[in-house]
C-alpha cells in the first residue's frame, strides 16, 4: 500500500517508516507546505495526517483549492488525542493513530485504511 504522511515532524516520518516500511508498504513523508507548491498530492491509496500540521494548512489547502485532494482517500489523523472531527473534514477519519504509536498500533491502522481503500 503507498502511503503519504503529511508532517512538519520528520521523527514522526521515520517511526512510521520503520513501523510499517517492512511490511510491504510503502511510506511517502512530505511537509505541509508540498501540497500547496506541487498542486496536490503524490499518487497514494491513503493519506495520513499529522494534526498540528493539518491544523496549520488546511485553510491555505481550502484556500488554494487542494483540500479536495485529501477527501477522495482513505484518511488516518495522527494525533495526541482522538478527534471525532478535524478543522475542514467533511467526516471523521477512517483510522487514528496516537503520536507515540507501537509498530502494532502503526500496523492496525494502516490495516484499517487498507480495508478503507478496497471499499473505495
Amino acid at each position: 500500500m503507498k502511503l503519504v504522511l503529511v508532517s512538519d515532524d520528520t521523527a514522526l516520518a521515520e517511526s512510521l517508516r520503520q513501523a510499517v516500511g517492512g511490511q510491504g508498504h510503502q511510506v511517502n513523508a512530505i511537509r505541509g507546505e508540498y501540497p500547496l507548491e506541487n498542486q496536490g498530492l503524490p499518487e497514494c491509496d491513503a493519506v495520513l495526517v499529522e494534526e498540528r500540521t493539518w491544523v496549520r494548512h488546511a485553510s491555505i489547502y481550502r484556500y488554494f483549492e487542494v483540500l479536495p485532494e485529501f477527501m477522495g482517500r482513505p484518511f488516518c489523523l495522527v494525533s495526541r488525542r482522538k478527534a471525532t472531527h478535524l478543522k475542514l473534514r467533511r467526516r471523521q477519519p477512517d483510522a487514528w493513530l496516537p503520536t507515540g504509536f507501537s509498530a502494532a498500533e502503526a500496523l492496525e491502522a494502516v490495516s484499517t485504511l487498507g480495508r478503507a481503500a478496497s471499499l473505495g
